[in-house]
């Protein structure tokens, strides 16, 4: 079996001191603005070790050429522009900062949450990169409505479970197929995190959180 890793939230994230993106044939990468390595604009990497792999990664995403004008495979245009680069090589001199900083808003978000809120759990020997910090709401749009009154920013990621969306009704499942992906779609919610939140700020966040639950 092939293995492809989705590394689009975890650059930065290690499991027994290996990186993300280093265990399969090939690991994804996302340089969308708003993740920990992110460009200016859409932009991406696929890292692997293999040389066939490598090379026909590369002929993809130049529309499947080989040389110019010969194109070997059918591909997309999908190069990486200068100006996201340029970004990035600037962002990557700060981003063990960026993810020092997401660990310890993480780390605050742990301790000050009441102990029943659900929250990221972290396993032996991983160091989590906190793209994102998610918990669980069983009512969930009463606490939307506090932030929103607050003025706290959320995300929800994501609200569809894939297989209730239009675009996979041929996969033929029905509606209460996956009652675990459903339940999860309807409580998940994203706390702010980001390397610039403050103190108060996550404090705020968290007041709010444990007296919706009260």
């Amino acid at each position: 079996l092939a293995v492809v890793e989705d590394c689009a939230q975890s650059v930065g994230t290690t499991l027994g001191r290996r990186p993300a993106g280093t265990f399969g044939d090939v690991g994804c990468f996302s340089f969308y603005p708003t993740k920990n390595l992110g460009a200016y604009g859409d932009g991406g990497m696929c890292f692997t070790r293999r040389a066939d792999l490598a090379r026909a990664i590369r002929q993809i995403r130049a529309h499947g050429q080989r040389g110019p004008g010969d194109c070997a495979r059918e591909g997309v245009n999908s190069r990486l522009d200068e100006l996201q680069a340029a970004v990035l090589d600037v962002k990557l001199r700060h981003l063990r900062w960026y993810l020092g900083q997401r660990r310890e808003i993480a780390a605050m978000y742990d301790g000050l949450l009441s102990p029943e809120v659900s929250r990221p759990t972290v396993g032996r020997c991983v160091e989590h990169s906190y793209h994102l910090y998610v918990i669980r709401a069983s009512d969930r749009q009463r606490l939307v409505e506090r932030f929103e009154a607050e003025e706290i920013g959320y995300g929800i990621h994501y609200p569809t479970p894939i297989h209730r969306m239009p675009a996979y009704r041929f996969l033929g499942y029905g509606e209460d197929s996956l009652p675990i992906s459903q339940r999860a779609a309807s409580q998940v919610i994203s706390l702010p995190c980001y390397p610039e939140l403050s103190t108060e700020a996550v404090r705020r966040v968290c007041r709010v959180v444990n007296e919706t639950r009260a």
